[in-house]
């Protein structure tokens, strides 16, 4: 598995879902950050009045797609808006279970990051989990919000003079004619580093 995707992480929209005696939930949260590196750990803060809270706490493992920009607004309020106790979330939706018997959406899901919790702090209204990463599923490669080569790309979109667009769905942007000549920013580049001795002093 690929680690080095963890320190990509800088933000988004999490799709959270665990699974417990044959029973799975899911839940939406916007938080999930790299915390260690050896071992490979992350952690997550998730709502203590939960279903998925609850699950977790008693499986002790779970598993984060992260949603790329396609995402449907159906889904999220799916799993943001309704309680699991009452409703399966995950009904006339395609999943696939991952290493820890997780399930997972593989539909507008550019990564998928299965964990077991080692560890539990209470912050109150939310419960904070420390888990070590087991696996790591790049289903769509370089699409993830918030990445490096997503910022440049779409830096390199901007025109001069050009009415901007934004599309029916919301999630991009573009112009009526695309015109080098007439782009902003004409060069762009990133690097990254997966020694974790350059990251500790950046």
């Amino acid at each position: 598995m690929n680690l080095d995707f963890l320190k990509r992480i800088t933000g988004g929209l999490f799709l959270l879902t665990t699974e417990f005696n044959g029973i799975k939930n899911g839940c939406i949260i916007n938080n999930c950050m790299e915390v260690s590196t050896n071992p490979s750990c992350i952690s997550i803060s998730v709502m203590k009045n939960s279903y998925t809270n609850e699950l977790i706490e008693k499986s002790k493992k779970f598993a984060i797609s992260i949603l790329n920009k396609d995402v449907s607004s159906e889904m999220v309020k799916k799993f943001e808006l309704f309680s699991g106790r009452k409703n399966d979330k995950f009904q006339n939706i395609s999943t696939v279970m991952d290493k820890n018997n997780v399930p997972y959406v593989t539909k507008n899901v550019s990564t998928v990051i299965s964990a077991n919790v080692i560890s539990k702090f209470d912050l109150g209204t939310h419960t904070l989990f420390i888990a070590q990463v087991i696996d790591i599923n790049d289903i769509i490669k370089d699409r993830i919000n918030g990445t490096p080569s997503y910022y440049v790309n779409a830096a390199l979109k901007y025109q001069h003079g050009d009415k901007l667009k934004i599309k029916d769905d919301g999630l991009g942007f573009g112009y009526e004619k695309t015109d080098e000549t007439k782009r902003i920013i004409t060069q762009a580049s990133y690097q990254e580093s997966s020694n974790p001795q350059i990251r500790q002093h950046v």
